[in-house]
């Protein structure tokens, strides 16, 4: 028997569970790095910290280790561009300052990875200290006693905010820019892809290896696209990797995310797994930075680079205005790509 009204409630009833499922799925996606919701991280789907601890041993092996056996004579160092504030959040951010992770950073890169690495607590052989790596934020030595066979990765960390547009130096193996007050690190990840992507500026000796650490899936596509097919013939000249924040993470924390590693903390590790809390405001991230900046060039060292290794020319191209820096194409979703002058 067909009572009047009740298809018409069946179906009021149905869409109304729709339209609550869809915003139950827009409120979650608010939450991620990624601000738009369609785009899909090169390194996949968000994983649980048991499937990253499952594979964040073969990215350092990767990353550390050289990428054959004949290529290890004058190999060009990895390069690693870290979305800071992203990772940042990984941590959780009342866990870790920019200053914090800073230093995290620089440990990690030159040491091997802590007590997994190849090198010892005082660095991968014999190389020396940085004022980084004291508690006491009390200048240490950082130069370089000997050579290792594969050269420690190149560490671009970027970040939001800052007085200016510029880098400084910290430590042996790190560069930390900063976008200033009117840029984004997005953009000047970017920006910094486009220059590393241009085979007659800072050449590499043989087949560059690129890491990109961001959870932000509209920014690893950027970067992506802009040194895989913005580049002129970059895909034979450049191996690029883009891995989410938390596996970052569990490398600085010793790949078991336990805090017990050489370069680790004492800090909390729990973390909202790459996704925003609530409280994190603007102007706390950008005073974090701030005190990141004042610290480094306070204590600022003397040191003799090689201006041909790509943290050096990346730094000088930064702090003298992003010469030859153009905008190249504007993708459909919006995303702004560059390209350079020859």
């Amino acid at each position: 028997m067909f009572i009047p009204g009740t298809l018409e409630f069946g179906m009021n009833f149905v869409l109304l569970l729709l339209v609550n499922g869809f915003l139950l799925n827009v409120e979650s996606y608010s939450n991620r790095y990624t601000p738009n919701p369609r785009a899909v991280h090169p390194d996949g789907r968000l994983p649980t910290i048991t499937q990253a601890k499952k594979k964040v041993h073969n990215i350092r092996q990767k990353i550390f280790s050289p990428t054959s056996p004949s290529k290890v004579d004058g190999e060009d160092p990895t390069i690693i561009l870290v979305d800071g504030n992203n990772i940042r959040n990984s941590f959780g951010f009342q866990a870790v300052s920019a200053l914090q992770l800073t230093k995290k950073l620089s440990c990690w890169s030159r040491t091997g990875g802590g007590s997994h690495g190849d090198g010892d607590s005082h660095g991968v052989a014999g190389t020396g200290g940085s004022i980084l790596e004291d508690n006491n934020n009390t200048p240490l030595s950082s130069t370089s006693t000997s050579s290792t066979p594969h050269p420690h990765p190149q560490i671009i960390c970027v970040w939001d905010g800052g007085s200016d547009v510029i880098s400084q130096r910290a430590g042996i193996s790190g560069l930390i820019a900063f976008s200033g007050s009117v840029g984004n690190a997005d953009d000047l990840i970017v920006q910094c892809c486009a220059f590393l992507s241009q085979p007659h500026i800072c050449p590499p000796r043989k087949k560059r290896t690129i890491v990109v650490f961001t959870s932000d899936a509209n920014l690893a596509n950027r970067c992506k696209l802009q040194l895989l097919g913005e580049g002129r013939l970059c895909s034979s000249r450049i191996d690029c990797q883009f891995y989410h924040s938390i596996y970052l993470r569990l490398l600085l924390e010793d790949e078991d995310g336990t805090s017990t590693g050489t370069c680790s903390s004492n800090s909390s590790s729990s973390s909202s797994l790459d996704t925003f809390a609530p409280d994190w405001e603007r102007e706390e991230r950008r005073n974090s930075v701030q005190k990141l900046q004042s610290f480094l060039r306070s204590v600022q060292e003397v040191r003799v680079d090689d201006n041909h290794e790509p943290m050096n020319c990346i730094c000088e191209w930064i702090n003298n205005g992003l010469g030859g820096l153009e905008i190249g194409r504007v993708t459909k979703g919006g995303s702004i790509l560059y390209q350079m002058k020859d």
